[in-house]
């Protein structure tokens, strides 16, 4: 979905029960709040985030935040 400059962009397999979800965004937004949300909403017991900040006339940024719940 296209949103103004920025865009999400979701992808789902069911049978692997795997999700990626890519946000574009020109304004700052709490990353921590996002995932703890998308965990929240999807159930769910692992996770891999990647964050990469770029940001015209600066390097790339990544960012890795990963997540499992105890017993998962």
């Amino acid at each position: 979905m296209g949103i103004i400059t920025s865009h999400v962009a979701f992808h789902y397999w069911v049978d692997e029960q795997y999700l990626q979800l890519d946000i574009y965004s020109c304004k700052e937004f709490d990353k921590h709040t996002t995932i703890k949300f998308l965990e929240t909403f999807w159930k769910i017991d692992k996770s891999v985030s990647l964050f990469i900040d770029r940001e015209i006339g600066k390097e790339f940024e990544i960012e890795r935040i990963g997540f499992e719940k105890p017993g998962a």
